[in-house]
C-alpha cells in the first residue's frame, strides 16, 4: 500500500512541470475566446459587469517559475 502512494507521488511530481506547461497553453489559447461579450440590450445591460480577473494560483505559480 506504501509502494503504491510512493508511486503515486512520484508520478504527480514527474508529471507537474508538464501540467503547467498544459495549464498555461489553455490559457493563452482561452484568452481571445470571447471575454468581452456582454448583453447589450434589456436588464441585462443595465447591470454592472464584472471587474477584474478570478485569482489562479496554479497559473500565477507557472508565470512566476517561468520568470
Amino acid at each position: 500500500m506504501k509502494e503504491a502512494a510512493s508511486n503515486h507521488i512520484e508520478s504527480i511530481l514527474k508529471d507537474y512541470h508538464w501540467m503547467m506547461n498544459s495549464i498555461k497553453i489553455l490559457r493563452d489559447s482561452m484568452k481571445d475566446a470571447g471575454e468581452v461579450v456582454t448583453a447589450e440590450y434589456g436588464n441585462e445591460s443595465a447591470m454592472p459587469k464584472a471587474q477584474g480577473t478570478t485569482s489562479d494560483p496554479v497559473y500565477k505559480e507557472t508565470v512566476w517559475r517561468e520568470k
